[in-house]
């Protein structure tokens, strides 16, 4: 949940809870525009956003030197 959405719905009042995952279970949020991500990936998901291409990326298994 983006911050303007957790905004816009605190403003409405329709919604006793902005915590994602009751929205969720009790139909008031779909999941069709979610992306679930590690916390690394959405820190570089973030500032791909803010900046354009960072060219960082994750790299779970190091490749064996030889």
């Amino acid at each position: 949940m983006g911050n303007q959405e957790r905004k816009k719905l605190s403003k409405d009042g329709n919604v006793k809870s902005l915590n994602m995952i009751l929205l969720i279970h009790n139909n008031k949020r779909g999941i069709e525009d979610l992306n679930l991500l590690c916390r690394a990936c959405n820190s570089i998901d973030h500032l791909e956003r803010q900046f354009g291409k960072t060219g960082l990326k994750v790299v779970w298994n190091k490749p064996d030197s030889k």
